[in-house]
């Protein structure tokens, strides 16, 4: 299903606080309120979030409590501000996604709307950040839960999390249309969430609408389950389009997603470590990408070690398990596997029907792939075979 979720009910319809987990305690914000006269109270709120963050950091409220409306403007959130403060545990709370809403100033270009840096235990719920620059970026060994939160329109990236110390739990939190960014010119890339050397893990939710790639991980180690990756258009030149990209010796675990609608690969993983895939699916994987050589792609699920300039090292450095997936759909192939070990492949319906893959492939197997003892022994004695091409490899698996 490729429509957009449908809105949360408005928990704060008639004005009231019943979203937010310590509404009398809180520092309120509304767009009633006044960041000169108000007192952060429910009776005098603040205007804008950058105010109730300091009042927070004087310790005016246990947490900071947003109405319904739009609120403009970009915070940053410190560990440390170097005046013996800092945002450490700091919990922002909207009425909900649909009905609270933060967004840049004019004046904001290239500033996300919150960045979180060497913030430990932040928590973030019920808003959507609309617009900013990297909308919402957390780095520097923070640690995020965000929960109930939508992203849209975000520059170059709708969610960004950097650093090998950074920790972020995303539950049900929604990425959708990210746009291209301005000053990275010949690279017109728009990642729904980007992930670099990080961890990671998402619950619910999903992402819609990318360019390039929809959920980007470099180095990082990352959970994602019950969560829907759809619609990644190319490049401009035609490239790309996947739902999913583990590289740079990524750690992950993908259990119970959908990949629908994305035009090069829905996961495509290179030089990943360990991947399990549990339960995908992955759904009408289009022809819109070009390979180098101009040969339109279009797979469900590649693992492979790289392109083809980089160098091959043992399959066995490179763990994948691929169980109960289904791959309906793909313009190419269902599931290829390239220089590297597939611990365990059980379960999967993958196939395709058309001139590159005619009769409906299971799985291609390319260059030292290896098939562990523990897959049928069709996968075994194809595995032994370690020149073949990406035709040569015709087997069929069901359930």
């Amino acid at each position: 299903d490729t429509s957009s979720p449908t809105p949360p009910t408005p928990p704060c319809s008639g004005g009231s606080w019943g979203a937010i987990t310590d509404p009398v305690n809180a520092v309120h914000v509304r767009e009633d309120g006044d960041d000169a006269a108000g007192d952060g109270s429910g009776s005098a709120p603040y205007r804008s979030l950058a105010a109730a963050v300091e009042a927070w950091q004087a310790g005016a409220g246990s947490s900071i409590a947003l109405g319904p409306g739009t609120f403009t403007g970009v915070v940053s959130l410190s560990g440390d501000h170097g005046d013996g403060t800092s945002d450490n545990d700091i919990r922002i709370e909207g009425c909900s996604a649909s009905e609270t809403i933060l967004v840049p100033d004019a004046g904001d270009d290239g500033l996300s709307i919150l960045k979180l840096t060497g913030v430990t235990g932040g928590t973030l719920s019920g808003f959507t950040l609309l617009g900013g620059y990297r909308s919402l970026w957390i780095c520097a060994d923070s640690t995020a839960a965000v929960t109930g939160v939508n992203v849209e329109s975000g520059e170059r990236a709708g969610i960004v999390a950097v650093g090998a110390g950074t920790t972020v739990t995303l539950s049900d939190v929604n990425v959708t249309n990210p746009v291209p960014a301005a000053d990275y010119a010949g690279d017109e890339a728009a990642y729904g969430i980007s992930v670099s050397t990080a961890n990671v893990s998402m619950e619910g939710g999903g992402i819609r609408g990318a360019t390039g790639v929809a959920f980007l991980a470099e180095g990082a180690t990352i959970s994602l389950t019950d969560v829907d990756i759809t619609d990644t258009s190319t490049l401009t030149t035609g490239q790309f389009g996947r739902g999913i990209q583990l590289q740079g010796l990524s750690t992950a675990t993908v259990d119970t997603v959908t990949l629908a609608g994305n035009q090069d690969a829905g996961l495509f993983s290179s030089q990943s470590l360990s991947l399990n895939h549990t339960a995908l699916t992955v759904r009408n994987t289009g022809a819109g990408a070009l390979t180098d050589d101009t040969d339109t792609t279009g797979d469900g699920i590649v693992v492979s070690q790289g392109g083809p300039d980089e160098a091959i090292y043992d399959a066995s450095l490179f763990v994948t398990r691929i169980t109960g997936c289904t791959v309906t759909g793909s313009a190419r192939a269902g599931m290829v596997v390239q220089d590297v070990l597939v611990e365990e492949l059980s379960g999967n319906t993958a196939g395709a029907d058309n001139d590159y893959a005619p009769g409906g492939v299971s799985i291609i197997v390319q260059g030292s792939a290896q098939i562990s003892a523990s897959a049928p022994d069709a996968y075994e004695e194809a595995a032994t075979a370690l020149d073949l091409n990406w035709t040569a490899l015709v087997v069929e698996q069901g359930e």
